[in-house]
Order: structure tokens, then sequence, then C-alpha cells
């Protein structure tokens, strides 16, 4: 039981992690940690913050200034927000 537990609070904590990194790779303009809390992980802005350091960690989010941060190009590729055709 406590295996089922386990994954599933994988499977949460890798839905969080994209929905920050699709709300990111399509944002118009920086955004700040409270922001996804409020709008996209709908928890605490500390929960917020540190999924920010992880993914800046990653290299998907960079820090424009102190405590706004946005997508780096890496991630937006990745995500193909362009729409490239990949052959």
């Amino acid at each position: 039981m406590r295996k089922n537990t386990v994954s599933k609070n994988n499977g949460q904590i890798f839905l969080m992690y994209m929905d920050v990194v699709l709300y990111a790779t399509h944002a118009t303009q920086p955004f700040t940690s409270r922001d996804l809390s409020l709008y996209v992980i709908q928890g605490n802005e500390k929960v917020a913050y540190h999924c920010v350091a992880y993914l800046i960690e990653l290299g998907y989010l960079e820090a424009v200034g102190r405590g706004i941060y946005r997508a780096t190009q890496y991630a937006k590729d990745i995500m193909n927000v362009e729409r490239k055709i990949v052959v």
C-alpha cells in the first residue's frame, strides 16, 4: 500500500514541475514565484519557490531580477514553443 502512495506523490510532483515549465515557456512576460503559487501550483509560495529553484538548477528557468524569472531558451526548445518542425 505504501508503494502506491509514493508513486502517486511522484506523479503529482512531476505534473507540478511540468505545469510550471509549460506556464514559463508560454508566458509573455517574466513572472514571480507568487504568480506560480496563485495561478499554477495553487499551493503556498514556499513550494513555488523551491520548485523554481530546482528548475533553475536544471536549466529550465533563469532569474532576470530579484524574485523574477523566465524560461530559458533550452526550455522553450524542448517544449517546441516556436513550433519548428524537427526531422
